[in-house]
This record gives structure tokens, C-alpha cells and sequence, in this order.
């Protein structure tokens, strides 16, 4: 009786093995795009006030968008760094836009991650790029330029006077492959000198006119900027022992017109250095990506570079 009544009744009584009707699986196909969709507005429905220079989003707390590929994803950093906030009870809310092997130039030309930097107003971005474009000339170009043109774009939008965290990204193990290539660093410390070099003029072309290498170059490790083509260690940091010459640099772009923008270092790549120097291991086994120890590092040292921006965040 009962098949011929759910016949009856205009329903199909479904079966083991047979094929789910066609409306059924129509609607399951609306519903997740539909999820989709939702998923894709959610920034737009975190948008804050953009009106003067008031900062803090609709709930009251500061705005963070983080750009970057695997190194910022993996092992959750953006979460970690808003675990550590919120116990120091500085809660922020973080937008995470991040995919695996990209550099800044393409993620920051992806038509949504345009949309966020312009339409959305953040308390900071954190920016995270491809661990090696600072070895290879036309590529550190590239890098800087991207940089300069987020940086740009936020202070053409609704975000005048951003404030930018640059992580330096750390070198890859010492067994790792790379430094058997030609034309790249013949070991860790050789790399983490020009990854260093990199993120400090890049964050010194964002630097008020006459202070190049100036505090906008300066980082949260007490290292100095780039200073004519030199990295300069600071007294007693174990990072930069025995490494005093970068590679040569492309001029300074220049500060953006009209723009109050404070760039800086989050010195992760010398965390990194420090902590190995005491034994500690922060590499994933790929001697590459983070371990989850390194992870937590890499989070502790942007947090620690994050906090005076977001500290006096209206609430």
C-alpha cells in the first residue's frame, strides 16, 4: 500500500540506489549556491562606518584584513592573532583573504580583494607575501610596487590614513633545497638579510618626505631601516649577527600624496632566526612552511606589531 499511495499522492518514494529526483537535486544545487553567495557578501555585511576618520566597525572593534597565501592560513594565524588580542582584551574581528602559492601582485588584482581594500574601511591590513620574490630583483620590483598600489588604493578609499603591517617572511631550513639553486642565497642567513632588506624599503617608500628610513621603516624588534643599501642590526640581536650588507636596492617610490599611512614591519623572519638560535623548531617538515609552534611565533610577533595601531580604536 504504501508505494501506489505516495504515487498517488504525486511523490516519488526514493530508494536505495536510485537516482534523487531531479527537483530535489535542483534545489540542493540553489541552496548551496545560495551559501555561496552569503559567504561572499559577509565582508560587505561587516562593513563599518566610513563617513570622517571615525575607526571601528558596527560592533564596536577594531577591523583587521589580513592578505597573504599559505603561510598566513596555515595553522590559522589571522585566528591566532585574534586570540591574542582578544587576552589582552583588545578584541578584533579579522577578514582573512589568503590563497595557497599566490604573491601580493595577484592576489591584491583579484577583482573582490580590490573591492575590500576600496569599499570596506579597516583599522589595519596585514599584508603577507611570497616568501622568495625578495631574492630575485624583478620580482622584489613587483612586490614593492603591489605594496605601494594597496596601500594606495586604501587611502583612495575608505580607509584615508591606513595602517599597513608587513610580515617579514622567514627563510626556509638550512637543509632545504633552495639554497643549492643557482642564483639564490647560499644559506638561511643570506636569505633572511634580503627578505629583511625587502620589507623595510618597502615600508620606507611609505615613509613622510624627509624621513626615509625613518620610524615608517623601523619595526617592532627594534631593528633600523634600510639605510643606503645596508641592513643596520640592531645592538645584541642574535637575528642579524654577522649579516651587514643587502642586496643592492631599487630607489624609494615615495610616500602617497596626501596620505598620513603608516607602514611597518612585523619582524616574524627574525623570530624565526632567534628562536632556531635557542633550538627551537618552527618549521613545518617541508622545511618551509610554519610548524604549529611556528605558527603561534609568527602570530605573537604581528600581534605585537598590530597592538599600538588598533590600541586606541574608538569603541
Amino acid at each position: 500500500m504504501s508505494a501506489p499511495a505516495a504515487a498517488s499522492s504525486g511523490r516519488t518514494a526514493l530508494q536505495p540506489g536510485r537516482a534523487r529526483p531531479r527537483r530535489f537535486v535542483l534545489g540542493a544545487a540553489l541552496a548551496v549556491a545560495a551559501l555561496a553567495m552569503l559567504a561572499l557578501a559577509l565582508p560587505m555585511l561587516a562593513r563599518g562606518d566610513a563617513r570622517g576618520d571615525v575607526r571601528g566597525d558596527a560592533w564596536g572593534v577594531p577591523r583587521v584584513l589580513f592578505v597573504g597565501n599559505s603561510f598566513t592560513f596555515q595553522h590559522g594565524v589571522p585566528s591566532r592573532v585574534a586570540g591574542l588580542a582578544a587576552a589582552e582584551g583588545t578584541p578584533i574581528a579579522v577578514t582573512v583573504v589568503a590563497f595557497g602559492g599566490a604573491r601580493l601582485v595577484d592576489t591584491l588584482a583579484r577583482r573582490e580583494v580590490d573591492y575590500l581594500l576600496a569599499a570596506e574601511r579597516w583599522d589595519a591590513v596585514v599584508l603577507q607575501e611570497f616568501s622568495t620574490v625578495a631574492l630575485m630583483p624583478d620580482q622584489a620590483a613587483l612586490s614593492r610596487e603591489a605594496i605601494a598600489g594597496a596601500v594606495a588604493r586604501l587611502a583612495d578609499g575608505a580607509t584615508p590614513s591606513p595602517r599597513v603591517v608587513l610580515v617579514e617572511t622567514w627563510a626556509r631550513r638550512a637543509d632545504h633545497p633552495l639554497f643549492a639553486a643557482p642564483g639564490m642565497p647560499r644559506d638561511p642567513s643570506a636569505m633572511l638579510a634580503a627578505v629583511t632588506a625587502h620589507y623595510h624599503a618597502a615600508a620606507a617608500d611609505h615613509a613622510p618626505a624627509g624621513e626615509a628610513g625613518g620610524d615608517a621603516g623601523r619595526d617592532a624588534g627594534g631593528g633600523e631601516a634600510v639605510v643606503a643599501g645596508a641592513v643596520v642590526a640592531a645592538a645584541g640581536d642574535p637575528a642579524h649577527d654577522g649579516i651587514a650588507e643587502a642586496p643592492a636596492l631599487a630607489p624609494a617610490l615615495g610616500p602617497v600624496p596626501g596620505s598620513s599611512a603608516q607602514v611597518v614591519v612585523a619582524p616574524v623572519g627574525r623570530a624565526f632566526a632567534q628562536a632556531l638560535a635557542e633550538g627551537r623548531a618552527v618549521h613545518a617538515a617541508d622545511g618551509y612552511h610554519a610548524s604549529p609552534g611556528g605558527a603561534a611565533l609568527a602570530a605573537q610577533t604581528i600581534w605585537r606589531t598590530l597592538a599600538p595601531m588598533v590600541a586606541n580604536v574608538p569603541r
